[in-house]
């Protein structure tokens, strides 16, 4: 956020170029709302990675806090409310989901080929 004179610059959530405030929907310029570079979807997702930077954490960083969220796990949680408070530690545990989801959708992806062909195998030396 960026002040000139009375007028506050926000940069805008899709571009990146500074606005005026009062010119922002929902944090998007109007050029990018007429355009309709995006779409809803991706100004959706623009958002939910704005609301919560954990999200956007990269995947090293985001290993060594979620190592530790699970190795202290009833600590770790009471460490987060009392020092980050309710809002953050909330986006920690939603990151956190969103990780295992992610984890178990690539080891089914994987792990289900490599059964099927398993069984294929097995099904064909066994006759």
């Amino acid at each position: 956020m960026q002040e000139i004179g009375k007028t506050t610059l926000i940069e805008c959530k899709l571009c990146g170029i500074s606005e005026p405030l009062e010119t922002l929907v929902d944090g998007v310029c109007i050029e990018c709302t007429n355009e309709k570079k995006y779409s809803s979807a991706q100004v959706k997702n623009l958002n939910d990675v704005n609301q919560n930077s954990y999200l956007a954490l990269g995947f090293f960083e985001f290993a060594i806090i979620a190592t530790l969220m699970i190795v202290f796990f009833p600590f770790s949680l009471l460490f987060c409310i009392i020092f980050y408070g309710l809002e953050n530690t909330k986006y920690i545990i939603i990151a956190l989901l969103h990780d295992l989801l992610a984890t178990i959708f690539a080891v089914f992806v994987i792990l289900v080929p490599i059964a099927i062909i398993l069984i294929i195998v097995i099904i064909s030396f066994a006759k």
